[in-house]
């Protein structure tokens, strides 16, 4: 469950909830290829439903957002109907992987993008998500807005390759250390006495 939706049961009273976020395999999203420029040919992709009817914000919707980081940041790649491994390989061969998260959580994509060796840049949430004790702060970066995204973040982290690469192998290792499907089952295993 996520965050939220933990604290509104503990808040209700529930005694027995617990939060336990997503995780990844690392066995499908990996490191196919290394960090280095040329290996990485998309400047800036993001891969999920595309969502014109959802609102972001008051204003933009989910697709108005994916259309922004496709037409600000060439050469780019954005689409959906991806399976996991293909996802992996195409993350594999970005500098940047964009999160767009639809409600305030933390996104499975998230933690996707990472494994893969992309720098994760993702929409700063409005209600505590968890996201901070979750990943070390200088493994991702935060978005407020679609100018903040294709004006502000992804150019500042196109031009500051050690920044970006130094803080997506930090992110992939501690994801893979410590956000894995295996982590999250010896959570459940703890949470039902079991370990």
């Amino acid at each position: 469950m996520d965050l939220i939706n933990y604290q509104a049961l503990v808040s209700n009273g529930v005694k027995n909830a617990h939060w336990v976020p997503g995780a990844v395999d690392p066995t499908i999203f990996k490191l196919d290829h290394q960090y280095d420029s040329d290996k990485r040919v998309y400047n800036a992709t993001f891969l999920g439903s595309y969502d014109s009817e959802v609102k972001i914000t008051a204003n933009d919707t989910r697709l108005d957002y994916i259309r922004a980081i496709d037409a600000a940041n060439k050469p780019s790649m954005v689409a959906n109907g991806f399976y996991s491994f293909e996802a992996n390989k195409i993350w594999n061969v970005s500098k940047i992987g964009v999160d767009v998260p639809i409600v305030e959580f933390v996104s499975f994509r998230l933690f996707q993008i990472i494994a893969s060796g992309a720098f994760c840049v993702t929409r700063k949430p409005r209600v505590e998500t968890g996201l901070e004790t979750l990943m070390l702060p200088y493994c991702y970066d935060l978005y407020e807005s679609i100018d903040d995204l294709t004006n502000n973040v992804i150019p500042n982290l196109l031009r500051r390759d050690n920044i970006r690469v130094e803080g997506a192998k930090a992110a992939r290792d501690f994801v893979i250390k410590n956000h894995t499907f295996k982590n999250r089952a010896e959570q459940l295993l703890q949470i039902v006495g079991l370990s």
